[in-house]
C-alpha cells in the first residue's frame, strides 16, 4: 500500500530521533521524493537535506520499516 505524506513524515521523524537525537515537528519536515512503500525518502528539515534508506522488517522483528542506525544520511546542499 502506498504511504501517505503524513506516514512518510512520521517515519522520518522516528528515524531522526533515533539517529541524531532530535524530533522535528511534522510541519517542519518537507518530503521531496520517495518510493511507494516509504523505504526510500528524500526530505528537508529547515535548509538541511537528508536521505532515508531502509527496508521492511520481517515478521520475526515486528512488521514495519526499520528506522535504526545508518538509515539517515545528510545530503550536500
Amino acid at each position: 500500500m502506498k504511504k501517505t505524506k503524513a506516514e512518510l513524515k512520521r517515519t522520518v521523524q522516528v528515524a531522526l530521533e533515533y539517529e541524531y537525537g532530535f524530533k522535528p515537528s511534522l510541519a517542519n519536515i518537507k518530503i521531496l521524493n520517495s518510493n511507494w512503500n516509504g523505504t526510500y525518502i528524500i526530505f528537508k528539515v529547515g535548509n538541511r537535506k537528508y536521505t532515508f534508506k531502509s527496508y521492511i522488517m520481517s515478521a520475526a522483528y515486528g512488521h514495519g520499516i526499520w528506522c535504526g542506525d545508518g538509515t539517515i544520511t545528510k545530503r550536500e546542499q
